[in-house]
């Protein structure tokens, strides 16, 4: 009977240990001040299939932890814009450019971002 106690003192220890450890380290880590989770998906077409893998990839998005994934930027040319523009107004998890817009962001966020690519 001892034991048993034993053993459920040191789980209780080993759980409250680990609590406490996650509670420390997240209370010390950084906010990004100017960096974003995104990624970029260009869209060649606007057919059935591309607009089933992109409302698929939809619910993959949702479960994934903002940290990760914030938003996907769907680059349209003038074929697939008019999916792309409806996929952004219908999901909040996509946003829609054409490739000098897009061009332009990604120039912004390297201007941003602390080491954009000096060397020291």
């Amino acid at each position: 009977m001892a034991g048993m106690v034993l053993i459920g003192v040191v789980m209780l220890l080993g759980i409250g240990g680990a609590v406490a450890i996650a509670l420390l380290s997240g209370a010390s880590e950084q906010t990004p001040e100017h960096t974003q989770a995104f990624a970029v998906l260009p869209v060649p077409e606007d057919t059935p299939s591309a607009r089933a893998f992109l409302e698929h990839y939809t619910s993959q998005i949702a479960w994934m932890d903002t940290s990760v994934l914030r938003c996907v930027i769907l680059v349209s040319n003038p074929d697939s814009q008019t999916l792309c523009e409806e996929l952004a107004r219908e999901y909040a998890c996509y946003q829609t450019m054409t490739l000098p817009q897009m061009q332009g962001f990604l120039a912004s966020q390297c201007r941003k971002a602390p080491n954009s690519g000096k060397t020291g």
